[in-house]
């Protein structure tokens, strides 16, 4: 079983690197990979980051925390571009606290403010998407579209990790890939010993 656990180790993270490349061309053409780099950039430096740092209990919310980095790197960038920094202060204190509390005690009440807040920044951004397609300003509409998509993405990660943690509570954890790594051929012999009493 541990050898098929690592062969589907090997074919996960090739097929994550398939899947990265084709998502590049693909946000390349649908967006431009500059719209997308800070968002992108946030989300693969969270998530690696939290995979190796994180805590066991942080692990089911990874993509939804990785997902609103990102997002909350570009809003920044952009609010300090367009020099709005300061008019935006109040969301930025909820996304930082917001994902600081999730990082630090996962449960209910982060998952609750951080999908209320995206709910919300899914309501106020939808007049100016609307503004954007009367005024055929196609930049201005394919930012609002990324600003849709990742808040849509972090409310279903947030939703998958919050049903991850309620449905398998009490179920013992799969091993993880690093412990998968620390095997050695005695822990084989030992195991096939056992099978055989």
């Amino acid at each position: 079983m541990l050898d098929e656990l690592k062969k589907n180790k090997r074919f996960m993270e090739g097929a994550f690197y398939v899947v990265l490349l084709v998502g590049l061309v693909v946000l390349d053409k649908v967006f431009s990979l500059a719209m997308v780099i800070f968002p992108l950039a946030g989300i693969i430096i969270s998530a690696v980051y939290l995979a190796k740092k994180g805590s066991p209990e942080l692990r089911p919310y990874i993509p939804a925390v990785s997902v609103q980095s990102g997002h909350y790197l570009w809003m920044i960038v952009v609010y300090l571009i367009a020099g709005q920094l300061i008019a935006r202060i109040f969301d930025l204190a909820i996304m930082v606290l917001g994902l600081r509390w999730l990082i630090r005690s996962p449960g209910k009440g982060p998952v609750i403010l951080l999908s209320v807040y995206n709910i919300f920044l899914l309501i106020s951004f939808y007049p100016a998407l609307m503004t954007g397609l009367q005024a055929d300003n196609i930049l201005s509409v394919k930012a609002i579209c990324l600003h849709l998509l990742l808040s849509l993405l972090s409310i279903a990660f947030m939703a998958y990790g919050y049903f991850r943690v309620f449905k398998y509570k009490g179920v013992e954890p799969l091993p993880q890939w690093e412990d998968l790594d620390r095997d050695t051929e005695a822990d084989y012999d030992d195991y096939d010993n056992n099978d055989r009493v």
